[in-house]
């Protein structure tokens, strides 16, 4: 009897990108089988691989959708636990932030850093911080020790190119609606364009350098801005009445810096994953490697997060590539035809509050046409070129720079005549090296990897001039109907501003007409002596 020998089953070596793929298009896919799993990730990539390679992988789902966005090493093959992973995950937080800030990090420096993590963390004495271990280390987060050439500040180029292939590669398989990026920007939301005031102290005069951290967030098509997340440093501020809801306009958070947290940025996630989960989407969230940016034991269903490579942001991240400053350009436009106006109107200068910034934040991202969106996310190279059947758009609607000369011209009307001000170039980038997240500290590190409850709690109020006031619904009456026979008598104003006005009219007398009235007292007509 002759005997048949069995097919040995062929090896298949799989990166970590094509496993993280895997996973989650069987996520976004449900009802498909591993067999056409295995089928449609084969066909992208050209080769083979069984039904039972997909079934093993997918059986650890959850290690590869989390781990394969942590290596910069997409073509890895295999994963080898760490024995002390919360010492590893700190020192490679804290290597991403000194890497970040093109700080010259030896093997050494690694070491020794690794030896002081351990020591917090309580590592055993008998581990043997080796040269070994290290190279495992390095290798299993992707670190690359390379020369730096050239000037201090450069970007190395072999990263970015190899970074945005990673990126290309990923996004791919997203259609650019459920393509997204959050970043964070510092704003001095009332200074003037002063030189005088930017550069230097001058006698009589007093920098003002109020600051909040707008994060702001959009998919690659621009279909979708999310409302802007604004962080201040009171949890009221005076100018704040009583009955005003910030949260219909923005998301108003607090600290005493104003600072970006992790605490915070949990909350952003959370929410974004549960608006992302009742619309029934599946998206990416591009970010970059701010300390802020931590998701340790959150659990996302609708949101894959992607973190880009270290020191790339200023070439790969779209919100870097001219959206955050078309922003900022129309923002500090709205701020100087305000101050513009106030001058026409006879009144005494004053600086704006927190309230009046949060109405231009809202006003200015509204301004951001999705076309110079989709455009800032095609020039970091990770989004594919526009189709045929996609509209083109002009320059003028692409340039992110849309708007500049407008600026120009309203810093050139509000400058005195003995005043040197500052271009509109300089005056946007007066807050860009603004810090927006928490310094790494190893103190911070450690609470990221071993979470203590933080109290955020600042109900110190908003400093400056910020005062309320009270304005009843018959004053405000009053005002639209000065409103409306301005409009009358002015040539400049046309029948659809006076349809608004009327229509706005209209609405305030509905308002007072059904709010509730306090019944008056018999008493209240007579005066006790």
């Amino acid at each position: 009897m002759s005997s048949v020998r069995q097919r040995k089953r062929s090896r298949t070596d799989v990166s970590f990108s094509v496993k993280k793929e895997i996973c989650q298009f069987k996520e976004d896919h449900p009802g498909k089988s591993q067999e056409y799993v295995a089928a449609e990730i084969g066909r992208r990539h050209g080769f083979k691989i069984g039904r039972s390679t997909v079934g093993d992988i997918l059986r650890e789902k959850d290690k590869w959708l989390s781990v394969a966005s942590l290596t910069s090493e997409p073509s890895s093959k295999r994963l080898r636990a760490a024995k002390h992973e919360d010492m590893e995950k700190a020192l490679f937080m804290w290597f991403s932030d000194k890497e970040s800030r093109r700080v010259p990090i030896s093997d050494e420096i690694l070491r020794e850093k690794a030896k002081c993590f351990g020591r917090e963390l309580n590592l055993p004495n008998d581990f043997c911080y080796s040269r070994g271990w290290l190279e495992k280390f390095k290798k299993r987060y992707g670190i690359k020790m390379q020369v730096r050439h050239g000037e201090a500040g450069g970007v190395d180029t072999q990263r970015v190119e190899k970074g945005r292939e990673h990126l290309r590669e990923i996004v791919r398989h997203y259609h650019p609606s459920d393509v997204y990026n959050f970043d964070e920007t510092g704003l001095f939301y009332r200074l003037e364009p002063n030189k005088t005031l930017a550069i230097g102290p001058v006698h009589g005069t007093k920098r003002c350098k109020d600051r909040i951290t707008i994060a702001l967030c959009t998919n690659a098509d621009g279909s979708h801005k999310l409302k802007p997340f604004v962080i201040g440093k009171s949890a009221k501020p005076r100018c704040f009445p009583s009955k005003f809801d910030v949260q219909k306009l923005v998301t108003y958070r607090h600290n005493k810096k104003a600072w970006m947290t992790a605490l915070l940025f949990r909350d952003f996630l959370l929410e974004f994953d549960r608006q992302m989960k009742a619309k029934n989407r599946n998206v990416l969230l591009l970010l970059d490697n701010a300390s802020s940016h931590s998701y340790k034991d959150i659990s996302l269903s609708n949101t894959t997060l992607e973190f880009l490579p270290p020191a790339t942001t200023s070439h790969l991240q779209p919100l870097d590539a001219g959206i955050i400053q078309n922003f900022k350009v129309h923002y500090k436009t709205m701020l100087m035809r305000h101050y513009i106006d106030e001058i026409d109107d006879g009144k005494e200068f004053s600086r704006i509050n927190v309230k009046q910034a949060i109405y231009f934040t809202r006003s200015a991202w509204q301004s951001v046409k999705a076309s110079t969106i989709a455009n800032c996310f095609r020039h970091t190279g990770i989004i594919p070129q526009a189709s045929d059947d996609e509209p083109e758009h002009g320059e003028d609607d692409d340039d992110p720079t849309c708007g500049i000369e407008d600026l120009q011209k309203a810093i050139e009307e509000f400058s005195p005549v003995n005043e040197t001000m500052l271009s509109a170039e300089e005056f946007l980038a007066l807050d860009d090296d603004v810090a927006t997240t928490e310094e790494v500290t190893d103190d911070f590190i450690l609470n990221v990897i071993q979470p203590t409850e933080i109290d955020e709690s600042d109900d110190e109020p908003e400093g400056g001039s910020d005062l309320l006031r009270h304005v009843t619904l018959c004053d405000a009456r009053k005002a639209l109907e000065d409103v409306l026979f301005c409009i009358e008598e002015h040539p400049g104003f046309n029948e659809k501003d006076y349809d608004c006005a009327k229509m706005l009219f209209r609405r305030v007398a509905e308002v007072r007409r059904f709010s509730p009235q306090v019944q008056t007292k018999i008493t209240s007509y007579f005066s006790v002596d």
